[in-house]
């Protein structure tokens, strides 16, 4: 009579494709993580280069860094705020398109080359999220047309601003304060500041006009706060 042949199992095998999962889990933790700073993280490099003309080479778009490989682990970004799609702001009868953009080879924030949309610097924080949104908005006549931030400077303190994404959910700001820069200033405040606040804040010129630098002298910032 035949004796049956048993296969005992190796071991070391289901030990090592323990340890290869455990491993593949961390990275798609780390992934995750990486995903979720990587706005602060960015817009903390360029935050001093944005004003002045210190050249710096454009990042690339975190969003597309770790998403083709989260798998069953991009449920875990779903409660980020919406990529803004429109602004409104009721004092300035303001109710404008929102256009994302980056940074320009010589290292500032890019700005849509239309005078009524306002631009997200899609590098830093998204509206709502913690961390400094920053948007930007024209300012000035061009062909006799004026530009979608041409009253920011009549927002006063607690003025309300409404940024609503694609699918019409909505993110309130009420500002805080109003501060004026140099074109050449500093501007760590008003895209480097992480402190687990939600902040929104809006960019725009002023001064005079520099016909020889082809920009106004000033800088307004609108800083607002998540209600």
């Amino acid at each position: 009579m035949g004796g049956v042949i048993m296969r005992q199992k190796n071991p070391y095998r289901s030990s090592f494709l323990v340890e290869v999962l455990a491993v593949w889990l961390f990275l798609m933790a780390v992934s995750v993580v990486l995903y979720r700073q990587a706005p602060q993280m960015l817009s903390s490099q360029i935050s001093r280069d944005v004003f002045s003309g210190w050249s710096i080479a454009p990042p690339p778009s975190y969003p597309e860094l770790f998403v083709g490989q989260l798998g069953m682990f991009g449920s875990l970004l779903e409660d980020r705020p919406q990529i803004p799609a429109r602004i409104i702001i009721p004092r300035i009868k303001v109710d404008a398109v929102v256009e994302a953009v980056g940074v320009t080879s010589e290292g500032a924030m890019d700005a849509s080359k239309r005078r009524d949309v306002v631009s997200w610097f899609q590098l830093g924080a998204r509206p709502g999220e913690s961390g400094s949104s920053v948007m930007a908005g024209h300012y000035g006549l061009r062909n006799k047309v004026g530009s979608v931030f041409d009253n920011l400077h009549a927002l006063r303190v607690g003025d309300v601003i409404i940024v609503e994404g694609a699918s019409g959910s909505a993110v309130t700001f009420s500002v805080k304060e109003s501060r004026r820069y140099s074109a050449n200033d500093d501007a760590e405040s008003v895209f480097g500041i992480h402190d687990g606040i939600a902040r929104l804040n809006l960019i725009t010129c002023e001064g005079a006009w520099d016909e020889g630098a082809q920009q106004y002298t000033k800088r307004l910032v609108v800083f607002t706060e998540k209600q």
